[in-house]
């Protein structure tokens, strides 16, 4: 038993763009075409969409694959950008300028492979009272030993004198 009559404006059909233009096949070769039932980010658009019928949305369908295995019409649109990565903290220090060593690892059969020998890096921030504000080094437990030794405004007086920027 159907129920009470809905209340509200039904949703106006699309107009087919198939039977508009005549077209009973869908070719893969038109590429004018194909681009109209294909979305700015390269997705195919649906039939509420479009207004195709469901054959005809399956025909545009496979004539976009065949399409895009014909380079004829690309996967996406616009290609994404690989997202940017930080560069990686270089494994050096600033103030000794100890940097990884490189050796090979002999096994019990005297198979070598490649190894690396990272020094012990560690990332300190010290109070510079002159200037009133935080330094952020990057050093080895040795250059931390020195900057205990000879104070942290010698230590960062020697390395703006050596072109580093603290």
């Amino acid at each position: 038993m159907p129920g009470p009559p809905r209340v509200g404006s039904a949703r106006k059909k699309k107009a087919n763009p198939l039977l508009a233009r005549g077209i009973e096949i869908v070719e893969w070769t038109d590429v004018s075409l194909l681009r109209t039932f294909i979305s700015d980010r390269g997705k195919i658009r649906s039939r509420r969409v479009t207004g195709l019928t469901g054959q005809q949305q399956r025909q545009v369908a496979a004539a976009i694959k065949t399409a895009r295995e014909m380079a004829l019409v690309p996967y996406t649109s616009s290609p994404k950008q690989p997202p940017q990565e930080e560069p990686r903290m270089s494994r050096r220090c600033q103030l000794t300028g100890r940097e990884p060593g490189f050796g090979k690892n002999v096994s019990h059969s005297h198979v070598r492979t490649n190894r690396r020998f990272d020094p012990n890096i560690q990332d300190k921030r010290y109070w510079l009272p002159g200037e009133g504000r935080y330094v952020r080094l990057t050093l080895s437990t040795k250059a931390i030993k020195t900057v205990d030794r000879d104070g942290i405004e010698s230590v960062v007086a020697r390395l703006r004198a050596a072109g580093e920027k603290v």
